[in-house]
């Protein structure tokens, strides 16, 4: 669907959106819309799928660290995960410790 633009030697944040009842699908490179693309206008996105948080695609399950996934940060409540209701499954060698913090 994009191509996405070149990244820099640098770290590079990097957010894809996409809104179903318009089509308009979007790039952005830390904080400014880089690329958008018209997609599939009024798809929905059926119920019961998964996301892998924290894997680089390229290299699934590798050799990440909860370092790298930025653990230990406070995000406010999304409208696309509620992380306080939300029900993990946890696979692999991951353990899920409970912070004071």
């Amino acid at each position: 669907m994009f191509k996405a633009p070149k990244l820099g030697p640098t770290e590079t944040h990097m957010c894809v959106t996409w809104d179903s009842s318009s089509g308009a699908a979007a790039i952005f490179m830390d904080g400014r819309k880089s690329v958008t693309k018209m997609y599939r206008r009024g798809h929905r996105i059926r119920s019961e799928g998964k996301v892998i948080i924290g894997q680089d695609p390229d290299n699934y399950l590798g050799n990440s660290t909860i370092q790298d996934m930025n653990s230990g940060k406070r995000v406010p409540r999304g409208n696309v995960f509620d992380w306080e209701s939300i029900e993990l499954k946890v696979k692999g060698g991951a353990e899920v410790v409970n912070s004071e913090h």
